[in-house]
């Protein structure tokens, strides 16, 4: 049973993000989904809703002291393998500030939501850029 958790959690991620594994359509994201590790650079918490009939919005927050930071409120652009595929599969989310642009790529898999967060920082900040791959479940 625990082989069985590890083949759930780490082939199915490789294989997101290789675009091999998919699974849902569009109402599958919805929810909030929740981050094991509190102190990841990653996602925290991310709240996915539907607005009308076919657009989607998603509230990400990160982990800042003493409360969680809130990224705000952006619109979730759904997208299926190809032109033709209106299986919602993926998503992609882009949140702009004065300091730094927050890109997330996102795709369901065996009940969870398999986060990659690119962090992209302003030329004057200071910090580098990095990535993060995240695993939330929902709440």
């Amino acid at each position: 049973m625990h082989n069985a958790k590890r083949v759930c959690l780490f082939i199915p991620v490789a294989l997101a993000l290789l675009g091999v594994l998919a699974w849902g359509a569009g109402d599958d994201f919805l929810g909030t989904w929740v981050n094991p590790d509190p102190n990841s650079f990653g996602p925290t918490k991310l709240i996915i809703a539907k607005v009308g009939s076919d657009d989607y919005t998603v509230e990400g927050f990160a982990s800042c002291v003493p409360a969680d930071c809130e990224w705000g409120i952006v619109e979730l652009h759904l997208a299926g393998s190809d032109i033709g595929d209106d299986d919602y599969r993926w998503g992609l989310a882009i949140w702009d500030s004065l300091f730094k642009s927050t890109y997330l790529i996102v795709h369901l898999e065996c009940n969870r939501l398999v986060t990659v967060t690119y962090s992209v920082f302003g030329p004057d900040d200071g910090r580098e850029d990095f990535r993060t791959l995240s695993l939330l479940s929902k709440s």
